[in-house]
């Protein structure tokens, strides 16, 4: 009689602690919406609870030095979400050597992911990452130690996409001398991974000595693909640059408030140093979300400071190979 009452006991015990685990696990697996995608969906969260030492690094500005410093520069619409041009609020949190802590993440599948498609973590730590054993961060981007690049294609990325890749793959060897060649299990300890995903098209940013995952799933295309690589090559998005603010006008108002750290401004200590002096702000890039980013009305959520929409990038431009060109021009195969 008594083993029957232990092994409902624990069977009990057993159910009890898969129902808390699933209900735990359900709370974080929301999905985060892409940059080309208008409809939003809710995004799962978390608190990441980086060292007390981090701060919100004020964003350096040639033209409004003073007013940014006045704390007086507003955005010049009616917003109800109207802040100054530096609240802390819109500035990502970073430590002094430019590492992000993002504070607004997602959960897609096996990956944590923030900024819309940036890889920062695994699903499988979500507890660790919520209790603070473990804490999330985007490096400042390395780039990778050769031109030769090694890749890996899963078996599951669909042919449509294994074209793609072998395109992207032809024409950063044709563009920037960059070469994608198939990896070596024998010789590459680091190397692009190119795998299917869940909901989106996510990516890893910059070199960092191991995989670099590529998470794609099936309605990823040719330009889907060729943004994740610019991640992987060490790109973040434009419209986070500390100069952002010069060129273009973020509509809060547009976008709801949870929405908001997806355009998040990071400091210049973030970016690799040759894109503060020789690659301005641009609008003729891949790497620049599209007008209607995150809106929630089908508006515009970016438009330049005239007020009006932007030509969306499809494929590389001319500029885009050019950075590429300037982030590895000490680079050798």
């Amino acid at each position: 009689m008594k083993w029957k009452t232990l092994f409902l006991i624990s069977l009990v015990c057993l159910i009890a602690s898969y129902l808390i685990y699933n209900k735990r696990l359900n709370k974080f697996n929301s999905m985060l919406e892409t940059p080309k995608e208008k409809k939003l969906v809710p995004q799962s969260k978390f608190k990441n609870t980086p060292n007390k030492n981090l701060s919100h690094k004020k964003v350096h500005y040639k033209k409004a030095d003073k007013k940014i410093k006045n704390n007086t520069q507003t955005f010049k619409t009616n917003s109800p979400h109207q802040l100054p041009i530096n609240d802390p609020r819109h500035l990502a949190l970073t430590d002094s050597k430019g590492n992000i802590y993002p504070d607004s993440l997602g959960v897609d599948g096996e990956y944590v992911v923030a900024y819309g498609d940036i890889i920062v973590g695994e699903s499988r730590y979500i507890q660790d990452y919520e209790s603070g054993d473990k804490v999330l961060k985007v490096n400042r981007p390395q780039v990778w130690p050769s031109r030769r690049i090694p890749f890996r294609i899963a078996e599951d990325i669909t042919e449509a996409q294994k074209r793609a890749i072998e395109n992207i793959a032809t024409k950063l060897a044709a563009e920037v001398q960059l070469s994608l060649t198939p990896y070596d299990p024998y010789k590459d300890k680091a190397y692009v991974y190119f795998k299917k995903g869940s909901q989106h098209c996510y990516a890893q940013v910059g070199y960092s000595g191991e995989i670099a995952e590529v998470a794609l799933n099936e309605r990823c295309g040719q330009t889907e693909i060729f943004h994740e690589v610019f991640h992987v090559l060490g790109f973040f998005h434009e419209q986070n640059r500390f100069d952002r603010d010069d060129h273009i006008k973020i509509l809060w108002e547009n976008i709801d408030e949870k929405n908001w750290p997806q355009f998040e401004k990071f400091p210049e200590e973030s970016f690799p140093e040759i894109f503060i002096n020789q690659a301005p702000f641009t609008f003729n890039t891949l790497m620049l979300y599209r007008p209607n980013a995150f809106s929630e009305n089908s508006d515009y959520s970016i438009v330049n400071i005239y007020g009006e929409a932007y030509k969306v990038i499809s494929e590389p431009t001319k500029e885009d190979y050019r950075r590429i060109m300037l982030l590895y021009q000490d680079i050798t195969l």
